[in-house]
């Protein structure tokens, strides 16, 4: 099966790498070439720990194209903001650009037992 993408596998991908590349950008920006790389079936999930609230908008927007490519059609995208920058400029740039992107987003109920308080933001294709 060398070579082949295994399709009755499916992936989940988590994004945390804010480590440069060899190409000078960032991980989350060229997940989806990593995965074809890699041979990966389509992701399933795509879960993201990165503080998007404070990322300058050009990561943003890299972030956002990447997951343009790689989230499919039936592929949740979750990731969380927390409640004290839930209403920053910045968190709210990166939603309108994620809902333009994927669709309207669900969001949870505040997550009290987090440090700081969180709500987790979930979009599906």
């Amino acid at each position: 099966m060398s070579g082949q993408t295994r399709p009755e596998i499916e992936y989940a991908l988590a994004i945390e790498e804010m480590d440069y590349g060899p190409e000078g950008n960032y991980f989350s920006e060229r997940a989806d070439v990593e995965c074809r790389k890699a041979r990966l079936a389509p992701v399933r999930a795509v879960i993201s720990s990165l503080p998007f609230a404070c990322l300058p908008a050009s990561v943003q927007d890299g972030v956002i194209r990447c997951l343009g490519r790689l989230v499919r059609r039936g592929c949740h995208f979750r990731t969380y903001q927390y409640v004290h920058a839930y209403l920053l400029p910045s968190a709210a740039r990166f939603r309108r650009k994620m809902d333009a992107c994927l669709g309207p987003h669900r969001l949870t109920a505040t997550i009290v037992g987090n440090v700081p308080p969180a709500f987790v933001l979930t979009w599906k294709r």
